[in-house]
Order: structure tokens, then sequence, then C-alpha cells
């Protein structure tokens, strides 16, 4: 199972309630294995989070590696982070998590590449490049 079908799952009507209610012998399995994904991925980044934010690990570091894993994955887990927040009323589910998507969104729009700045490189800027719309390089084959 991935968190793509999380969104959907969160307003369909026939599973919804799931998402709200404790587990129970009444909860679908495909609600519960959704829980299971976004609890797991939610709360892994959330303690990655609060050691960032603790100086326990080197947050530039982490974010230069996995900054678009997870900004991506806030993207997936935030409509189910507000019904966690609104049922539990806490702004607390989630926050290292939330924070560490911040850095990582501000990394990405600010810096992007790690590349030292002094070094040649094998490619031209992006903004250099010429790549047919749709279409592949003869070079692409490597």
């Amino acid at each position: 199972m991935t968190l793509q079908g999380l969104a959907d799952m969160l307003t369909d009507p026939t599973l919804a309630w799931a998402f709200r209610a404790p587990m129970s012998e009444s909860t679908p399995p495909k609600v519960i294995e959704m829980r299971s994904a976004a609890h797991l991925v939610g709360s892994n980044l959330e303690n990655i989070g609060n050691m960032v934010r603790n100086g326990l690990t080197d947050g530039r570091l982490f974010i230069e590696q996995f900054g678009n894993v997870v900004a991506n994955a806030w993207d997936l887990l935030e409509p189910y982070a507000r019904i966690r927040r609104k049922d539990e009323k806490t702004d607390a589910v989630w926050e290292d998590f939330e924070y560490l998507t911040i850095l990582s969104r501000e990394w990405l729009q600010t810096d992007g590449s790690v590349f030292p700045k002094n070094r040649r490189r094998l490619l031209p800027s992006w903004t250099a490049l010429d790549v047919p719309e749709g279409g592949r390089l003869a070079t692409d084959d490597h």
C-alpha cells in the first residue's frame, strides 16, 4: 500500500469515518493498512524532526538528502494531520514533522543543489540544457 490513495480515502464517505474512530473490528482492512502506513511515515519523520530541532542530528545533511521526500510525504499526509489535530484538539500532532517540512521546503526553494560552486560540472545549468519535449536524446542510453 502507498500513501497515494490517502486523500481519496479521507473524502470517501464509506471510509472517512474510520479515520476518526478508534480502531476496532469494524474498521475496514484497507483503512487499517492506510492508517498504519500513515502513522509509520508520519511518526518516523516526526522523530527525525525532533532530532533536528534539538540538534541531535545534522539537519542540513538530512535535508540535502531527503528534503524532497519530507516535502512530498507532508503533502500526502497533511489531510490526515488536519483530522488528527482537530480530533485530538492539539497542534502537537506531527509538529516536528511540520517543522522539518518547513525547513525542507525552504531549502528546496533557495538552494536545491549541494554541488560545490567552485567545481566544474559535466552538464550545463538546467536553464541551458537542450532537451526535446517528450523525447530522449541519443546520449540517454547510459
